[in-house]
């Protein structure tokens, strides 16, 4: 739980652009200001249920944009119904490892859930087929690494089901494993150390006030599950307005200049510009 609370308050200064962009536009200013209050007021409702859900949407638009613009970045109108079959594949994972506890772990919808992730599976794999050719090896690894995910998570669930909160940790290590990983392939010390350090350091504070701490001030195991499970739907629901790891259109609410192609763009364009910065000038 340390760990996934020092990413709620991370995910502030990381999302500074997106944040600056809707602010700078009374209309998109409006939009986002709605958005942190919606947020706070789902949260305060305090719905197992809405938590399950939102998560779930949360975790799988995340996870799918962000391998599709990384690992097919050139190939993103191409993939557009490879995308939404992963998607739907992966919502399927999500309620077939959790089994969909809020339902009451139901025969019916257990096994419904199940039959989703094969067929949808499968429909997946034949799309992905049908795609290979314009794929390089790479390309083909790291996309069955990704579902491979999908499908370990399948497994489990058949043993026993994923505790909501461990399916949390899990997502909430991917953000740090995967930035860190893209840091170090471009060479990025300090940024590397600086968002390592910021959150070896949130983590610790964290752990200072949980209800294990020494300290005689500190959070009691309610409260601490409580603000674990509120700042959860906060995040979610703003996230919304500060990340582009979901569908264009929503993006689009609170950045009405957003393009794929643009961000795309932008963000190969800062490689080269590190690249260049690391290169040494010679006569």
């Amino acid at each position: 739980m340390p760990l996934t609370i020092a990413h709620y308050f991370l995910a502030v200064p990381y999302s500074k652009k997106y944040v600056v962009d809707a602010m700078k536009r009374p209309s998109t200013a409006a939009y986002f200001m709605l958005l942190i209050g919606a947020s706070v007021l789902l949260a305060s409702l305090e719905n197992p249920t809405l938590l399950f859900v939102a998560f779930g949407i949360h975790y799988v638009f995340s996870e799918v944009y962000l391998m599709f613009e990384n690992v097919m970045p050139n190939l993103w109108s191409e993939t557009k119904l490879l995308r939404v079959a992963s998607i739907v594949c992966n919502t399927f994972v999500f309620f077939a490892s959790t089994r969909s506890p809020h339902f009451g772990h139901k025969h019916e919808a257990e096994l419904f859930y199940w039959s989703g992730y094969v067929i949808s599976a499968c429909v997946y794999g034949y799309l992905f087929f049908r795609h290979r050719k314009f794929l390089t090896k790479d390309q083909i690894t790291n996309v069955c690494a990704f579902e491979s995910l999908g499908l370990a998570f399948v497994m489990m669930g058949l043993i026993h089901p994923v505790n909501l909160t461990n399916f949390i940790f899990y997502h909430v290590l991917f953000w740090v494993v995967y930035p860190s990983w893209k840091m170090v392939s471009y060479k990025q010390t300090k940024p590397l150390m600086v968002f390592l350090s910021a959150n070896i350091i949130l983590t610790g504070l964290v752990v200072l006030v949980a209800p294990y701490s020494p300290l005689p001030f500190h959070f009691t195991e309610w409260e601490f599950f409580q603000f674990f499970t509120w700042g959860a739907l906060v995040h979610i629901v703003i996230s919304l307005g500060t990340s582009a790891a979901q569908p264009a259109w929503i993006t689009r609410i609170f950045h009405p200049e957003f393009t794929r192609a643009r961000k795309q763009s932008s963000a190969s364009q800062s490689a080269i510009e590190h690249k260049s910065a690391k290169e040494p000038v010679t006569a």
